[in-house]
């Protein structure tokens, strides 16, 4: 991780999909940009993740009088280059919902920043916070970046603050392991680690399946042919 700065007319391709320029601040001065070395490849990855033709930025660098002008400290992870506000299209170039991003970072293990429904806009709208600077994991950033939001407690660490993603997004269901011993795995399929196993009879959460794998927890899947 290293932050880089980039002059205003570097248009840099920095991967497939994003390039220096879309980082620009919006203040209207043609002032240098600094941009994370993580940020883009992280974009990539949800990007893949989702299935999505396209990103766009429409808040990335913010200098730090601009970062003032529109409410911020003047020092947050948007000046220090760490951060951007972005929606997603689909391959018919229709948004694709904030809830499915977030479940997307939380899928790849994203353990920065997220901002779920950014600026309080719709989940339709798309509009999600991302950020690569390193700070204190809640678990459950979709509700908010703030531990003072609700009195929810998260099982990550029991603070108050949030309440579990999977839960806010999916309601689940309860199926019965049928194997004699069924085992979980980070991530789909078989190539993943094991982490850890539930014999027969064991009563599991079920968010949704997909692939023929249920998943279970943020990072958990088990076969769905094995559940009744």
């Amino acid at each position: 991780m290293a932050v880089k700065t980039y002059g205003y007319y570097d248009g840099k391709q920095i991967t497939t999909h994003f390039n220096s320029n879309e980082f620009r601040c919006k203040c209207g001065k043609k002032h240098s940009i600094k941009i994370d070395s993580d940020l883009c490849p992280t974009l990539e990855k949800v990007m893949d993740k989702i299935g999505a033709k396209a990103g766009n930025i429409y808040s990335g660098y913010r200098c730090a009088a601009h970062d003032k002008a529109i409410g911020g400290t003047g020092g947050g992870s948007h000046v220090q280059g760490y951060a951007c506000d972005i929606w997603f299209k689909d391959q018919k170039g229709n948004r694709i919902p904030s809830d499915k991003v977030c479940m997307a970072l939380e899928d790849l293990s994203h353990n920065r920043g997220v901002g779920y429904r950014c600026g309080n806009s719709s989940v339709a709208s798309g509009n999600i916070h991302i950020d690569t600077k390193p700070r204190k994991w809640y678990g459950d950033e979709h509700y908010s970046m703030s531990a003072s939001i609700n009195t929810l407690k998260a099982p990550s660490d029991g603070k108050k603050g949030h309440t579990t993603y999977l839960t806010y997004i999916y309601k689940p269901t309860t199926k019965t392991v049928t194997a004699s011993y069924l085992y979980a795995r980070n991530g789909k399929g078989t190539n993943y680690d094991k982490v850890g196993g539930y014999p027969k009879g064991t009563k599991l959460k079920v968010y949704y399946v997909e692939d023929g794998w249920a998943k279970i927890d943020v990072n958990k899947w088990v076969s769905n042919q094995y559940l009744k």
